[in-house]
């Protein structure tokens, strides 16, 4: 599958996840350019769904540069050649936020 489907693959999975979801590819780019071109595209389907790319998992010894280019997102080494796992977690608020009032006061 070549990184056009892959990434379409992953926008149509991407608009229907209800939470937390990892999307694992087993045909791993052999080139840098190749493997940036696939995250980008990843990172810029997580933004129009509004579920953010939360990890990426991936062999380390195949990619040594790849973390420094990727500081927003954890890159985790694997160790496991050939398979990338890209984890989408929602953000989630612990409370709602409270609504201000502007121009409200009391009479008495």
């Amino acid at each position: 599958m070549d990184t056009r489907e892959l990434l379409r693959t992953l926008d149509s999975m991407l608009a229907s996840a209800p939470g937390r979801m990892s999307f694992v590819v087993t045909d791993v780019p052999q080139s840098l350019s190749r493997l940036e071109a696939l995250l980008d595209g990843a990172i810029a389907a997580a933004r129009r769904h509004r579920i953010p790319l939360a990890e990426v998992q991936l062999d380390m010894a195949s990619f040594p540069e790849i973390g420094p280019f990727y500081w927003h997102v954890p890159v985790v080494d694997t160790a496991r050649s050939g398979v990338m796992r890209l984890v989408f977690e929602p953000v989630t608020l612990a409370e709602p936020a409270a609504a201000a009032v502007v121009g409200a006061h009391a009479t008495a």
